[in-house]
This record gives C-alpha cells, structure tokens and sequence, in this order.
C-alpha cells in the first residue's frame, strides 16, 4: 500500500491584510498562524471558568494548567453572576475578576475574555440576568439593550483595564465577542465597536464560527468547535463519528456546525468558508470531555480526546482551544444551571466537571497527561508554518476505513507525518506494509514500512535539521525541544509497534541509519557551532511523567504516573497521591423516610435510597486534599450537608468521585453528609456507552487516594 503526499504546491503566507487588532502590539496575525515577537505563535487556550471555583485555590490551578502545557486561559464572564441583582455588581469571593486576571498576569498566563453578552455554558440564561433574559430585543442592536451591554462591559473594563495586552507586554491577548451568534454580522460589529469605545483595545478579538454572525470586512477570527460526542442531541442512539476521527479536509463538525460542503449554501456560511481561507485555523471548544445530561450521557475516554487533538493538529490548526480544560462547579446562591428551566437534558445542579482534563475538584485525569504531550510539542517544536497536506481523494475513500493520514510541512521540506487508525467506539483490523513517502522539488522522501494495529495514533518528523545534522525522518514522536544556554535537548517518545529508526546525513558522529535508545545515557549526543545537541528517547509511559516549566526551561519526571508536578516561581511542587486506608470514611444506609427530591431528577416510581457520609477529620493531618472513589451504579446522588446541596452526580461510568478539600471546614467541624439515590429504571430514555445497572439505587466506598 503506497500512499504519496505532494508538498510541491504550499499555499503563500499573507500578513496585512486583516483588519483585526485596534492597536499596535507585537502580536499580528497571518492567514495560517499567529506571530508574537516576529515569530510563529502557538496559542494553546484552556477553558477555566473563574466563578465556578474556589478563589483560594485560583492560583495552584492555573499553575496546573501551564505545567500541562497551557499558555492561555479563556473565560466566560458569566453576566448573572456578577450582576445578581438589577444594578448591583459582584466582584469579590469567586467573582473577583481582578484578582483571577492578576493570577493570570502573575503566572505568565495569556487570557482570553469571553465576555459575552450571552455565553452559554451550560449556564441558566446563557449567563444573561433574568431581566435581560425576558426581553424579546436582547442580542439585538436595540438602544436599550446595547446601553445594558455598555454598563456591563464597563464594569468588566474597570477590572481588567490594567493588564489588557499593550506593545509587547500584557496579560488579555484577545477579546471573544458574544457566542453562538446566529444573525447577522452587524451585532457583531456593534459589540466590538462598544468594547473599543470602552477601551478593550487588544491584538485579536474572535467569535465563534458555526452559527453565521461572522463580520466580512476581517475584523474578528473565527473560532470553530468540535466534540466526540454530544450531549446536546435529543436522541439516545450513538451518534456517526463522521469527520471527527479522520484526517481529512472537511473541518467543520457536523454535530456542532455544518462541515465544508454545506458552507457554501447559504450566504453567512459562504462568508465563514471565505474567512476561514484568511484566518488561521483556530479551535475555542475542542471538548476534551463533554457535559453529562440526564438522557444522554456518553463517557469521553482518554483515547477519544487524545485523538480529537491530535487530529486538529494535523489538519493546520493552529490556536487549540479547549472547552473546557478545568472544570468547576456552578454557585450555589441560587439555580445557576439550565436545569433550573426545566429543559429535557438536565445538567447537574453544581457538578460542571465536563469529563475535563483537570476536573470538578481540580483531579488531573488520564487524558490530562497524554495531552500535555501534544502541547509541549506545538510549543517548542516549529509547527506553526508546517502546512497541512492530505491524502488524495482515491486513497481517502479506498483506505480510510483503516487509517488516515496526512502531513505538515513547510517550504524548506521539513515537516511530520501523522498518522490514525483510531476510530470512536470502533475496532478497525489496522494495515499492513504500509509505504508512506513525501514528494517536493521532484524529491521523494520514503519512510520506513509500517505495520499499524487498530486503534493508535502518532507523528513522526521528517527532513529535521538538529545543528548541521539534517535527519531525513526519526521514527519517534517528539516531544520536547529545550533550548537553554548552549544547550539544545530534543525529547522523543517510543512508539508502541514502530522501530525506534532514524536516518541522517553522513556525519562523524552517525552511521547512516541507526537506531535511537532509549534513556538519556544512550542519547545521541554531538557539538556545533559552541552548542550542545543531544537526541534523547524514553518509553511513552515515561513522557507521561515528564513535565516541563516553561520559565526556568526545566524537566522533571514525576516520580509516579498518577502524580502531579507543577512550577511556583521556578519551584518544583509535586502532589503525590496514595491509596489510604478506607477507616478514614464511612457511608451507611440511612432510614431517614422524608426525604425531598428534586421534581427535574427523582421521577416516580423509581427505587431511591438515603445514605449518611462520615468523614474523619484526621485526614487532613497527613493530606492535603482526598478523594473518595464511589461505586455509583444509581442513576442520580445529591449531597447535602446541613440541608444544602454540596454535590451531585449523574451517572456515566459507574464511579462518583468527591474531593473532601471543598468541604474541609464542615468535616473540621464534624458534619455529617447525607445523600439521596434513585435508581435507572429498565424503560429509561436515556443514552449510554458503558455498562450500566438497572434498578440499582446504591453507593458503595471503593477506595480513597490522599494528595500530599
């Protein structure tokens, strides 16, 4: 099998021609990438919702965040809960938005504000206040409501005005311009017009992309979305992949917006298609997770959100935008949630985890440590110039039931080679004898058979000049490139299934081809030009250990896979976790009878149990936080403590995970929990895509892991 990629043909870089940025910065923008400095910019933004978290905890997250190869922090500003009540403006606790911003500035965090009016978010009103919500005029160019937006905007102006992103230096680099838009551009327009007349005058300022609304004249960049699944639908079937799990040119996806073809049916979106060939591809919800409702509740595994980056990365994207990287929980002043209106899929009531990398209570799941990876790689390596080339249309629809492939490369033939036979849900046979080669300037470049099983994904670089030393390909996946002093450290990871093979020039210190080993003791090391290069290769599991500090240019392995490593001012913190004993917590069945449920959840006649949560105050001697790991076969749990809900769940996989630090003061204080179940009952619509109990209302403790 010969699949031939020509690079001859690669599209010019454009610079001038938008009319984005409102004032002069070193930040500027092409047709395929961003520049910051006069150099490729890589922005990697992570959704981490300020007001849904513990303000005490703001900056140890954020830290978290950038030790996972974040650079930007986008937000929603949500409107009602800063202005709760008609002119009366909240921001202090969890809404001081000055003080999350200068965390941000502090930590060498870039931001982007997503400031509405309407954000969505799975928030009750979109994040609109109730008195603007009722208004039939509101996302309108009424004089009423854009006098509304004035105020709030200024209010917002009035926290953030210090670190708006200036010159060469700054802190909000961009400016998101409502959400999900689905009218004509000249709100749009209007909107940015107020912002600027306020003062929010920054280098970028985006909307979102799949629903029209999009200015003709250049003056925004679209932002696109993509999920593995959704939650949204109101359907309990699995849903088609599509084009998420393909390497091909159709970009849009089709459960969030329509894909390419379908661009060029109506005006707004032939306007969306045109501004795409402008703009660099940029993504601001690439779901890593995705929200959970009571009647569809897909659960998103590592793989799934690995792959979906790691995809986009291939096809050009060049501003990779998680929804959202850090989840949270909604206030608990009052319903802040959809649920509260009552709509068919019910969101929990506080529970905003989303399936998040770094979850409700701040837990790095698995996917957090695979997706590190793919940053520190769009970050360190030159990626962004690399333009995408994809397979023929013949070898697409012959082979794409196997794999799918393409390449990035730029006019100097260098470039990497990315490669899937990973599919959602899906067990292809994988390929065999694969023969992959690059032609440009009537050169060919041939790589090494491969032999793919089902379900992986990987790159590989290709014409890689190290110093003088040019490597026609390195069958390994990079990693890291640090360059400190006259240093110069490329990291690779092994590949599961390919031959760790380079080949290079002929030089002094390189045999033709060879083979790279792993550890740094048999890195390939040698000088130029006064610098020190070397060459290293660790086993993928190890890479997952690794963690690098963007400051100080330092890597560290974590000692553990399941620890986490991040930087305070170029101080190395590791939080180790370890399983404790379970005497530290006790659930038992309560017989309690009058219990009030919630009318959105509890339906009748369904099986319901009542429970009581004890946890020993003594943990927190030796821990900093625990979680406690629940066996959760029910439908639906609420927490309370002291007649107020604290927690909630909505099953996906069977497990309920609660971090005690939230809680610390009550447990201190000797508190005691009380949760209500009820059961999936056998004729429930809902969707899963996991095993699941019927008319199973119990909880039981699995385990508890202590953080230190």
């Amino acid at each position: 099998m010969n699949i031939v990629f020509n690079a001859t043909k690669l599209k010019e870089i454009k610079q001038g021609h938008l009319n984005v940025s409102e004032i002069e910065s070193d930040i500027d923008i092409t047709n395929l990438y961003f520049k910051k400095g006069g150099k490729p910019f890589y922005i990697i933004s992570g959704e981490f919702q300020f007001s849904r978290y513990d303000n005490a905890l703001w900056e140890q997250e954020i830290l978290k965040m950038k030790a996972g190869g974040i650079n930007t922090i986008a937000t929603y500003t949500f409107w009602n809960h800063h202005e709760r009540k008609k002119d009366e403006w909240t921001f202090n606790g969890d809404c001081d938005l000055n003080r999350f911003i200068s965390l941000c500035s502090k930590n060498h965090m870039f931001v982007i504000l997503r400031m509405g009016p309407y954000s969505h978010g799975e928030a009750k009103n979109g994040g609109f206040p109730d008195w603007i919500w009722k208004r039939k005029d509101k996302r309108t160019n009424s004089e009423w409501y854009l006098k509304e937006v004035e105020t709030m905007y200024a209010k917002y102006y009035e926290q953030v005005k210090e670190f708006l992103y200036q010159g060469n230096a700054g802190t909000i680099i961009g400016i998101q311009l409502e959400n999900e838009y689905t009218k004509d551009e000249s709100h749009i327009k209007m909107l940015k017009k107020i912002a600027c007349k306020i003062g929010f005058k920054v280098p970028i300022y985006t909307v979102t992309a799949w629903s029209g609304g999009i200015p003709g004249d250049y003056s925004t960049v679209p932002l696109f979305g993509t999920y593995p699944e959704a939650p949204w639908s109101h359907g309990i079937k699995p849903l088609p992949n599509e084009n998420r799990f393909k390497i091909n040119k159709l970009f849009i996806d089709k459960i969030v917006g329509n894909d390419n073809d379908a661009l060029r049916k109506n005006s707004n979106d032939i306007l969306t298609y045109r501004i795409m060939q402008e703009t660099p591809l940029s993504m601001c919800e690439l779901g890593a997770g995705v929200q959970v409702t009571t009647h569809r509740r897909p659960y998103i595994s590592t793989m799934d959100a690995y792959v979906l980056s790691l995809l986009n990365i291939a096809k050009g994207v060049n501003l990779l935008g998680y929804y959202v990287f850090h989840g949270g929980r909604n206030p608990n002043f009052a319903p802040m949630q959809e649920t509260s209106l009552g709509f068919e899929n019910c969101l929990p009531i506080l529970n905003y985890d989303f399936q998040a990398p770094l979850g409700e209570y701040g837990i790095p799941k698995e996917k957090f440590y695979y997706l590190k990876l793919l940053h520190y790689f769009v970050s360190t390596f030159d990626v962004c110039d690399k333009q995408s080339i994809f397979m023929n249309k013949n070898d697409f629809n012959k082979y794409n039931n196997f794999f799918t492939s393409n390449i990035r490369v730029n006019e100097c033939g260098e470039g990497f080679c990315f490669v899937n036979t990973y599919e959602k849900g899906c067990c292809n046979s994988g390929i065999k004898n694969l023969n992959v080669s690059v032609r440009q300037n009537d050169k060919i470049l041939e790589f090494p058979v491969l032999n793919l099983h089902s379900g992986i994904s990987f790159f590989f670089p290709f014409n890689l000049k190290i110093g003088n030393v040019n490597f026609p390909y390195i069958m390994a996946q990079p990693v890291l490139k640090i360059e400190k002093d006259k240093s110069i450290r490329y990291i690779f990871a092994k590949l599961n299934g390919i031959f760790p093979e380079y080949s290079c020039n002929k030089q002094k210190a390189f045999s033709e081809k060879g083979e790279l080993k792993t550890g740094f003791e048999n890195a390939l090391k040698f000088n130029w030009a006064d610098k020190n290069y070397s060459i290293e290769l660790y086993d993928f599991s190890e890479c997952l250990k690794m963690f690098y500090d963007t400051d100080t240019k330092r890597v560290d392995f974590a000692l553990s896979d399941k620890n986490i490593l991040y930087y305070n001012n170029g101080e190395k913190i590791e939080i180790f976790r370890e399983q404790i004993n379970e005497k530290y917590c006790e659930i038992k069945k309560s017989h309690r009878k009058k219990m009030q449920y919630d009318k959105y959840f509890y339906k009748k006649f369904c099986k319901k149990l009542n429970y009581t949560l004890k946890i020993n105050k003594e943990i927190f001697n030796k821990y900093r936080d625990a979680v406690l790991i629940i066996d959760a076969p029910c439908d639906m749990a609420h927490m309370y403590c002291s007649g107020n809900i604290v927690a909630d769940y909505i099953n996906i996989n069977n497990t309920w995970q609660i971090g005690l630090s939230r809680f610390k003061d009550d447990i201190l204080n000797d508190a005691t929990f009380e949760i209500r179940t009820c059961a999936i009952k056998r004729h429930q619509k809902t969707y899963f895509n996991s095993e699941i109990h019927m008319n199973d209302a119990s909880i039981k403790l699995n385990r508890i892991y202590g953080y230190k």
